[in-house]
């Protein structure tokens, strides 16, 4: 038998043996995600180890922070160092307009309703932006730097942008457990009292109710919110952390209604989430050591608990929309 050790036949031998060991821990990596998220698809029909779809984003969306769909084919993103809305067609997978509102800043979260953009920056400004005209205006609030302020999301049963607070969950250094949930409702201003607070007695008594719990680690528990959406037909809140790797699913009453340990293979870092009219989960990730990217979680039908057992239309068989026909931008 010729072996050359340090040689060619030592590399090869090598490159083998890895190979084998990686498919044997990809297998026992996705075993050990594989019942929790069988589960979350039975509860709320989507599968998150797999993607329908997945788009890689530009350069220029790498700090991907936030996201919105428009006519369900575009979606309004923004990233966390530029004052700028960016314009995705998930059908030609390209930016397709661009429209600046701002300077350079922490911007985090993106909502549209109406004819307007809200654009919230981490301090708990609110930009809001004509798409008519690209004119802006700022609403302030109580937040600040220390709430870290990094979801944002459009309530339309009771007209109000939620905020979530990856940081302090108090006003004015006031002390509050928990991660907090603010609301600020589009004709009243803002509720200085959270409307939600997700705290780890909250995550742990849900936990200890399951027959399938999740091993809630130290920073499962500190649970730190990147992104929050509200689900197009159930009004479920569905809240997604990057620390952590979690997606905890809240009912419209704030009631932890069920959660899932997202798999860092599948998701980077997730940092935005929002919904297709139909029901599509979209996700997106940053690239600190790649790309960045959209994942598209087709709603399934079949599985599906209670009413959520609906056929829902899927964005990919849409006719793709541009902003222009929706808004004319300037």
């Amino acid at each position: 038998m010729n072996v050359r050790i340090g040689g060619v036949y030592f590399w090869a031998f090598y490159i083998i043996i890895s190979a084998v060991a990686c498919q044997s821990s990809e297998s026992d990596y996705n075993a050990h995600f594989q019942p929790f998220t069988k589960e979350f698809a039975d509860i709320t029909g989507y599968n998150l180890l797999q993607p329908s779809e997945t788009f890689i984003l530009p350069e220029v969306l790498r700090e991907i922070s936030g996201l919105t769909v428009i006519g369900d084919t575009v979606l309004a993103c923004i990233q966390d160092e530029m004052g700028t809305i960016f314009f995705y067609s998930l059908k030609e997978r390209k930016i397709v307009d661009r429209l600046k509102f701002g300077g350079s800043g922490d911007y985090e979260g993106i909502e549209i309703f109406g004819n307007q953009a809200y654009v919230l920056k981490s301090n708990g400004r609110i930009y809001v932006v004509s798409l008519k005209d690209a004119t802006t205006i700022t609403w302030s609030t109580p937040l600040k730097a220390i709430n870290n302020a990094e979801g944002l999301a459009y309530d339309s049963k009771n007209s109000q942008l939620l905020i979530a607070c990856k940081g302090s969950g108090g006003l004015n250094g006031k002390s509050i457990e928990g991660k907090a949930i603010y609301a600020y409702h589009l004709s009243q201003g803002f509720n200085r009292d959270p409307v939600f607070l997700v705290t780890s007695k909250d995550l742990e008594s849900w936990n200890d109710q399951q027959t399938n719990p999740i091993k809630l680690t130290k920073r499962k528990k500190a649970f730190m919110p990147s992104g929050i959406a509200v689900h197009p037909e159930t009004k479920d809140i569905y809240l997604i952390a990057t620390v952590g790797k979690l997606l905890i699913v809240l009912d419209p009453e704030g009631f932890i209604k069920h959660c899932v340990p997202l798999s860092p293979r599948v998701f980077r870092q997730p940092e935005g989430i929002c919904f297709t009219t139909g029901g599509d989960l979209i996700i997106s990730n940053e690239g600190p050591y790649g790309s960045a990217k959209i994942q598209l979680f087709k709603r399934m039908t079949e599985g599906m608990n209670e009413s959520h057992n609906k056929t829902m239309p899927s964005l990919l068989l849409a006719e793709p929309v541009s902003p222009k026909a929706i808004f004319p931008l300037q």
